[in-house]
């Protein structure tokens, strides 16, 4: 996985916050992204998934 997503000049982008609030994320659950047995598939698509929607206004706080 890269270290920065293709996106250009993105550092404000819903789509950049979300891919550092995975990283943060993953770091807390002591996951690492470049092992497959530590964060699959699965798991990075959909926190990635979660991120996005929080960072795009949609989650809603409990």
């Amino acid at each position: 996985m890269a270290d920065t997503p293709n996106i250009p000049d993105g550092n404000g982008t819903p789509q950049r916050v979300a891919y550092d609030l995975l990283k943060s994320i993953a770091a807390a659950e002591g996951k690492n992204l470049r092992v497959a047995d530590s964060a699959d598939k699965e798991w990075i698509l959909d926190t990635y998934a979660e991120c996005l929607w929080a960072t795009s206004g949609y989650r809603k706080p409990k």
